[in-house]
């Protein structure tokens, strides 16, 4: 067999459709909803290429690991590198600290092919965008290079113990199982099903099983073209039919990965449906395409224009371009150098391996750099400085006392100069912002808060959350009935969420039996989540006085970064304000379904919007300091403007609070 298959025009029109899906629908183009399948059309050659290389090596005897490494790194870390430097150099000039923090991180995940675990790591309740981080997309690489790292090992161990028919078997065996293991963990931890190696494994050996069994044996009397629009029909389908919000990849990623198998089963090298000039060009840049389009959305982002028309347009353009020049002065010169320096005897083969490893442990030292100096604030006067830090101005109990997933936290206590408990707190992220600026109002001597609190979960006894790995109705059920079973109490009680997103996303259903919380579940109404909230404010109201706040002013985009990249550009710029009344308008929903709820319940109503929002404009920054460490959270510079509307708790319960 030869050492190199010759090229194949199907499979470099497949690259083209894969990367032109992933590209359009990144950029947000209508009609290509389901082009997030790329990614494992990709996955499906890569799977290909990789066994067609490995298992014809190894027949002939020829099969070198570290060639075989040197060969990957070859075609992959020289347009990456070049990318990477890129970013620090112009983030050097444009980004704020965190960001520049984040991005020295990420060029270290990037370019130790590790990014993925990077990405599947900071997937949180207070995670930036994925829009705001310009490597998001080596994710993939980082899977395809373990997977490059393992499989001719494990080939190889195998085929020392087996018959080569006896290790292509295997390789089916193994692809059933890590696909058995996406399908389950899409339920159950979708975000490692997305990044990780083990649940993607199955994309690139499905793509092996094509390589080992040419489907030209089994299907007799079926045409190659007849095979190749199935497998066509396939991915297309899959491309504009499939919804972004579906879950992924799970078991319906078996339609792109089973049509790029039939399209590569049916070479076609001279398809009049996907081979041509087009194409051609498109497959051959396509790894540099990929490379640049995702740090050119994330550009339009940064800028407030993903959302124009011509821009994106503009975008597209410059994603070819720069593809185009990344191929021809980066990738084909590097892999020309590369060749140059090949050659038999240990001095040459060590010479390959180092030279291209130098430029990316250069980049690795400096993101590491980068990381440690958090972001190099002494690039930026201190007004930049300032408002940046505000991101990281955030509760310091955060971490003993907010529970993200998994089991529930024991209640905190903080705050207070007396010794027992003034009043009690329970609610979501929206509380923790706000938690000290209520200890903070408690009159001296009255004692402390009792605080819980819990990611993403509704203050209702009903609701179960539908995030991955939540447990917010064990926490509801464990703090509420504590509430609402316990004895009377003159103890306060306040309530803090973040109202309106509960409407807005919907991340929530309803049991419809409490002491069946794996039974049937109610989907998310409005009225149900008014109906739900009802009856938990008036059973906890029918035991304690109960304040309820009411929405907290909200804006488009991060506010540290906001106010911190303004001022890059004119330390003069104006602070970041909305008005009221679009604050009011956007939040009327929620508002008024907690103004029914306490009114039918008695409950007490806190309105931080006064404190916020003075002079009919919500404040996002005073004097160039961010009120908020996000986009909706207040940090702890914010939350003061709130301790007189909390000190009136205490002042309507003065008389009724048993002083302990």
């Amino acid at each position: 067999m030869a050492d190199r298959a010759d090229f194949r025009e199907d499979i470099n029109a497949l690259r083209a459709i894969a990367v032109l899906s992933v590209m359009l629908f990144h950029f947000q183009v209508p009609g290509f909803s389901g082009g997030f399948s790329g990614v494992d059309i990709f996955f499906v050659i890569s799977g290909y290429l990789m066994t067609s290389i490995i298992f014809r090596r190894v027949e002939n005897g020829r099969f070198s690991l570290l060639g075989f490494y040197v060969d990957r790194a070859r075609r992959i870390v020289p347009a990456l590198a070049m990318l990477c430097v890129t970013l620090i150099v112009v983030g050097w000039f444009i980004l704020v600290p965190s960001e520049f923090q984040l991005l020295g991180k990420h060029t270290a995940g990037a370019m130790t092919f590790v990014s993925n675990f990077f990405f599947w790591s900071e997937a949180g309740y207070f995670d930036r965008s994925a829009r705001a981080k310009w490597l998001l997309h080596t994710w993939s690489l980082s899977v395809e290079w373990q997977f490059y790292i393992l499989y001719p090992v494990i080939v190889i161990a195998a085929s020392r113990l087996l018959q080569q028919r006896v290790v292509a078997i295997l390789v089916i065996a193994v692809a059933i199982a890590s696909y058995a293991l996406s399908v389950r963990l899409t339920h159950t931890a979708p975000t490692a099903d997305f990044y990780l190696l083990p649940p993607r494994a199955w994309e690139m050996l499905a793509g092996g099983v094509v390589c080992l069994f040419p489907i030209d044996r089994y299907l007799r009397g079926i045409t190659p073209r007849a095979i190749e629009l199935a497998g066509l029909a396939l991915i297309l389908t899959t491309v504009f039919f499939f919804a972004e919000s579906v879950k992924w990849p799970g078991w319906r990623a078996i339609v792109p990965v089973l049509g790029t198998m039939l399209t590569i089963w049916a070479r076609r090298n001279d398809s009049g449906l996907i081979c041509n000039r087009m194409t051609t060009w498109i497959g051959l840049r396509s790894y540099s395409i990929y490379l640049w389009h995702w740090p050119i959305v994330v550009a339009l982002n940064y800028f407030n224009m993903a959302h124009d028309a011509v821009w994106i347009g503009a975008g597209i353009a410059a994603t070819f371009g720069v593809g185009h020049l990344s191929y021809r002065l980066v990738e084909l010169p590097s892999q020309r150098l590369l060749r140059a320096l090949d050659g038999s005897g240990f001095i040459p083969k060590l010479t390959e391996l180092l030279v291209p490893a130098v430029v990316p442990v250069v980049i690795i030292c400096a993101s590491a750099g980068i990381w440690s100096a958090r972001g190099m604030p002494q690039r930026f006067g201190p007004a930049v400085r300032m408002a940046a830090a505000a991101a990281a101005d955030r509760n310091p109990y955060i971490k003993d006392c907010f529970p993200h997933t998994g089991e529930p936290l024991p209640a905190c206590i903080i705050g207070g100069s007396g010794t027992g408990i003034a009043v009690e707190m329970i609610g979501d992220s929206h509380a923790v912002s706000v938690e000290t600026a209520l200890a903070d109002a408690i009159p001296n001597g009255w004692g402390k808060v009792r605080f819980s609190a819990y990611a993403a979960c509704p203050t209702i006894r009903t609701a179960t959350s539908t995030l991955p790995d939540s447990q917010c109705f064990a926490f509801n059920q464990r703090f509420l009935t504590a509430l609402i079973d316990g004895p009377p109490s003159a103890t306060p009680v306040v309530i803090v969420n973040y109202w309106h997103a509960y409407l807005e996303t919907k991340p929530v259903v309803f049991v419809a039996d409490t002491h069946k919380p794996d039974g049937p579940v109610l989907p998310f109404t409005a009225q149900q989540f008014e109906t739900g909230l009802t009856d938990t404010i008036c059973a906890i109201a029918a035991k304690r006085p109960v304040y309820l706040t009411l929405p907290f002013p909200d804006f488009p985009a991060r506010l540290p970064e906001t106010v911190a990249r303004a001022l890059i550009g004119d330390l003069h710029s104006p602070d970041v304000t909305q008005p009221l009344a679009d604050v009011r308008a956007r939040h009327a929903e929620a508002t008024a379904i907690l103004q029914r709820v306490a009114t039918r319940c008695g409950a007490h109503l806190l309105d931080p919007l006064p404190a916020l929002c003075p002079g009919g404009q919500c404040l996002g920054s005073v004097d160039h300091r961010p009120l908020y460490l996000d986009d909706n959270h207040l940090n702890e510079y914010g939350n003061r403007r709130l301790v007189p509307m909390f000190a009136a708790v205490f002042a309507v319960a003065e008389s009724s609070i048993k002083v302990k």
